[in-house]
């Protein structure tokens, strides 16, 4: 019996320490599909509909929540005591359960602003292989990829509005290219017609 609840015992503990590994792969085999669609195939009716989804991002929000809420005091005491010297937060993300907390977060990020991205470009009418492109640069690195994303968008609309406000004139026409206006003995024949 008491080989038994110590085997238990050990197999819980085994879980225990197995977990983040299990919810790290889960998470990337969750990510992997989306972002794979968005670069393969970015105006695919799927894409577009999981995508142009305001909730797309929030399974990857719900994952990290459930893993922080154990550890709520910690992650709330780690951002609000003061002490964000990089050494100290290296110190703090060197465990498995502190990294995977860090790694849903970035994830659920990632999502969220590819998504914002997303849905900009499909009202711009972004071509195909330019949404590839912003895809990959967002799974990469999304801070870069918004920050570029946001200032192309905006030199585009400033474009845009500066030919809007350009005036429309028509050249002057030659002599030669002047309209012809009916010369007065064609007016007086059509004056003469019309008495008879």
């Amino acid at each position: 019996m008491a080989e038994e609840t110590g085997a238990a015992a050990g197999t819980l503990l085994d879980l225990g320490r197995a977990w983040p590994d299990m919810v790290f792969w889960a998470a990337n085999l969750a990510a992997a599909p989306l972002w794979l669609a968005a670069i393969f195939f970015p105006i695919a009716e799927r894409t577009k509909r999981v995508w142009g989804s305001e909730g797309v991002a929030v399974p990857f929000a719900l994952a990290f929540t459930l893993a922080v809420l154990p550890r709520l005091q910690w992650w709330l005491e780690l951002w609000l005591s003061g002490r964000l010297a990089l050494s100290h937060l290296i110190e703090q993300f060197a465990d498995r359960e502190s990294f995977l907390l860090l790694w849903l977060y970035i994830i659920a990020f990632d999502v969220a602003i590819f998504a914002s991205i997303y849905r900009q470009a499909l009202a711009n009418n972004t071509k195909p292989l330019e949404m590839s492109v912003w895809a990959a640069a967002t799974a990469v690195c999304a801070p870069l990829a918004y920050a570029m994303f946001t200032m192309l968008t905006m030199l585009d609309r400033d474009t845009v509005e500066e030919v809007d406000e350009e005036p429309t004139t028509t050249p002057a026409l030659r002599a030669d290219q002047q309209p012809a206006s009916a010369s007065a003995t064609e007016v007086g024949m059509v004056e003469t017609d019309k008495t008879k």
